[in-house]
């Protein structure tokens, strides 16, 4: 190889940094890309307002108004 290319393919250092920072942005901006689908949209609803989207729980649970149920079974027995 002559004196040229060795200079050719050296790399300086701001050559260097220049490489690294671009590296961090495209980094930076993929995993942003990427990551929107992982944050719910934010609902904000008042008392008595009407949702216009569906909204998916991320599990079941289930509630269970003891009393009343009493209620009902009393008077299910009673007819």
């Amino acid at each position: 190889m002559s004196g040229k290319n060795m200079q050719k393919k050296k790399l300086n250092g701001s050559n260097i940094i220049k490489k690294i920072s671009i590296f961090l942005i495209l980094l930076i901006v993929i995993t942003l890309v990427l990551s929107i689908n992982f944050f719910p949209d934010k609902i904000l609803l008042k008392e008595g307002q009407i949702c216009t989207k569906d909204i998916l729980s991320p599990g079941d649970f289930e509630f269970v108004d003891l009393e009343a149920t009493q209620n009902l079974r009393e008077k299910a027995a009673n007819r």
